[in-house]
């Protein structure tokens, strides 16, 4: 993972696209807008979706906790391998080792907490200040293993200082896993093969009153007819078997419940870039 100064494909779009104060919202590509609301028939689809997100969410979680363990595994077995060998107590050296367990073991307890939480029906959670950078935080603690896993570039571009919103960060943070997963299959079926290569980019930014989390992958883009039916429920570019088709409607379900806005830019060739556009508070 690399850290780099903001920079995209997209730079002068950006740039005319941002929204000063008072302005109306940004002109992208496609914004999903007056899409039917899923039916009480399709909510056990829509449950099935949420499931499958969780799936990945913990396979990335047993990655994470697999280190801690780690930790703790040779921590013990020193002590262990001193008491066999007859060796006196290193009471001082016994002190740092329990401290190291100690602080594993409540990493543990945070990651599990977490996914708990996570796994809740948020839909009626109170609203408070959120900020994005954390929702980012939060998610790359369960996919940056996996994002690893792929041979994916993870590229940060997270611009300090942004406003809060007004949100559930659980809620965010499934909108966030939703688009990074998205774009791990899009360049899981690109390949390695492309000129920018397997390459990730999450952004945060904020201009105005408006503050923008931006998801940017480097596949093979989407044609105008995709674009323009990404975010109708049970719609998908992905072979039989590899989606249901809902997370994105689901994600941008999300973004609408917080009165914001989700965008995609692409085309065919030159990857996609899903932006969640949301109200900064005036503090």
């Amino acid at each position: 993972m690399r850290k780099q100064k903001p920079a995209s494909r997209w730079d002068d779009e950006l740039v005319s696209e941002a929204p000063g104060p008072g302005a109306g919202p940004l002109p992208p590509v496609v914004i999903a807008a007056g899409l039917a609301p899923v039916s009480g028939a399709d909510i056990d689809l829509l449950h099935s979706s949420r499931l499958l997100a969780l799936g990945e969410m913990a396979a990335g979680m047993a990655h994470e906790l697999s280190q801690p363990l780690q930790v703790i595994s040779a921590v013990v077995e020193s002590a262990q391998l001193g008491l066999e060998a007859g060796h006196p107590p290193d009471l001082e050296h016994q002190q740092r080792g329990n401290q190291e367990v100690l602080e594993q073991v409540e990493r543990m307890r945070r990651l599990i907490e977490h996914l708990r939480t996570f796994s809740r029906d948020r839909s009626e959670a109170p609203r408070e200040q959120v900020q994005l950078n954390s929702v980012v935080a939060a998610a790359l603690q369960v996919t940056r293993a996996q994002l690893q896993n792929h041979g994916i570039e993870l590229v940060l571009e997270l611009a300090p200082g942004l406003a809060p919103v007004w949100g559930d960060p659980y809620r965010l943070e499934e909108v966030l896993l939703n688009l990074i997963h998205n774009a791990r299959d899009a360049l899981d079926e690109q390949g390695a093969g492309g000129a920018a290569g397997k390459r990730l980019v999450l952004r945060t930014w904020q201009r105005g009153g408006q503050v923008a989390l931006e998801v940017e992958d480097t596949g093979k883009g989407l044609d105008e007819e995709e674009r323009l039916r990404l975010f109708q429920p049970f719609f998908t570019t992905k072979p039989p078997g590899k989606g249901t088709g809902l997370g994105l409607s689901l994600a941008y379900a999300i973004v609408k419940d917080h009165q914001g806005e989700l965008a995609c830019h692409s085309q065919p060739g030159a990857g996609a870039r899903f932006r969640v556009l949301l109200s900064a508070i005036v503090l």
